[in-house]
């Protein structure tokens, strides 16, 4: 009876045992398949993310815009893309603030369904989904008096708007990206107006 006894205790402590190296080994599995998917996350974000606004970097941001536009012809749907540049920032010692500033006003400003990224120092590009000239037209006009109205330290740092908008004649986003930046060096060249529409 002991010895039965003895043999009982002992299978149970061995499955007790079993038990908790199971329980052990699980969760050790699951620390490296949660540790494994934030490493992916960090590398996602390293390769699709400015490093100093948070907005998706230029790479990102044209695939983005790509993927818009295809959607767009496909279901004859209204499409506008818009760069800004703001060619005195590299006068101001505090850039960084006033990138951090900028991305800030264009993310309140914008749908989350539009596309929005830092394409080099001083431009930004946008995509409206689902707008047509004048709602575009609407969103230029309430981005322009917020970007008028943005300071930092009594400064001001004047911004230039081109747009482009999905037409039959356009083959290509590539095409309809370059149609915004002659609208951008237009408005920049135009001694009245920071806003140039695609005609």
């Amino acid at each position: 009876m002991g010895f039965s006894l003895l043999i009982v205790f002992m299978n149970l402590a061995f499955s007790i045992t079993l038990f908790t190296l199971f329980i052990a080994a699980l969760g050790l599995a699951l620390y490296f398949f949660i540790q494994n998917r934030r490493l992916k996350e960090q590398v996602i974000a390293l390769t699709t993310l400015d490093e100093i606004t948070g907005l998706q970097n230029s790479s990102a941001t044209l695939q983005q815009v790509e993927l818009l536009y295809n959607t767009a012809k496909r279901y004859k749907s209204p499409l506008s893309v818009a760069i800004i540049q703001f060619p005195n920032l590299s006068e101001f010692e505090n850039y960084d603030a006033w990138l951090k500033k900028i991305a800030s006003l264009l993310n309140e400003t914008l749908r989350t369904t539009d596309a929005l990224g830092r394409v080099s120092f001083d431009r930004f590009l946008f995509a409206l989904t689902h707008t047509h000239n004048h709602d575009a037209r609407a969103v230029i006009e309430r981005l322009t008096i917020k970007l008028n109205q943005l300071e930092i330290n009594q400064q001001h740092c004047p911004a230039f708007i081109g747009i482009s908008q999905v037409t039959d004649d356009i083959s290509e986003y590539k095409q309809l990206i370059k149609i915004a930046e002659n609208s951008l060096n237009l408005a920049k060249s135009s001694a009245t107006n920071q806003v140039q529409y695609a005609t």
